[in-house]
C-alpha cells in the first residue's frame, strides 16, 4: 500500500467516524455532547488535510512510496490486536487501566529491536503510567468527563 492510499483510507475512515460520533452524540445533553462535537471537527479537518495534500496528481513527493514496506507484520497485528482489546477493554475493566495495557503492550512491541533487560519493560512502563496519569488529568479534573468506571478508578 502506497502512503496515498493508505492517507485516502485514513481519511475516509476519518469522515465515517466523523458521521457516526455526530449521529451518536446527538441525544447528548448540551455539557455531554462538547467533547464529542469537538472531536467531530478535529476528525474533519484531519480528513480535508489528509485529502487536499493526496489527492493532488503530485501529492507527497518527499516520502517514499511504501513507507510501511518495513515494518514486520508482527508489529502490525499486535498494535491492531491491543487496539481491538482497547475497546473491549474498556467496558469491561475500565477506560484508564485499559489505556495503561494498550500504552504498555504497544510501547514494548515498538520496542522490539532493543536486547531483553530492564530497561525494555521500565520504559514503556513508565510511559505508560505517565501518560495514563495525564489521560486522568484531563478526563477526570479539567474536562470532568465520565469514563467507563474500573477496577482501580
Amino acid at each position: 500500500m502506497t502512503l496515498r492510499t493508505a492517507n485516502i483510507l485514513l481519511a475516509a475512515g476519518l469522515i465515517a467516524l466523523a458521521i457516526f460520533v455526530a449521529v451518536d452524540a446527538q441525544g447528548f445533553s448540551p455539557r455531554a455532547a462538547e467533547l464529542p462535537r469537538l472531536l467531530v471537527i478535529v476528525f474533519l479537518v484531519v480528513a480535508i488535510v489528509l485529502l487536499a495534500g493526496n489527492l493532488s496528481p503530485k501529492g507527497p513527493s518527499r516520502v517514499p512510496a511504501y513507507p510501511f514496506r518495513g515494518i514486520p507484520w508482527k508489529i502490525w497485528f499486535g498494535t491492531v490486536a491491543a487496539l481491538i482489546l482497547l475497546g473491549l477493554g474498556a467496558a469491561n475493566i475500565g477506560f484508564y487501566e485499559s489505556a495503561f495495557l494498550f500504552l504498555l503492550v504497544t510501547t514494548w512491541i515498538m520496542s522490539s529491536g532493543e536486547p531483553l533487560g530492564v530497561r525494555r519493560m521500565a520504559v514503556p512502563f513508565v510511559y505508560a503510567f505517565l501518560f495514563d496519569a495525564l489521560l486522568y488529568a484531563v478526563f477526570a479534573r479539567v474536562l470532568h468527563i465520565p469514563t467507563p468506571p474500573g477496577i482501580l478508578l
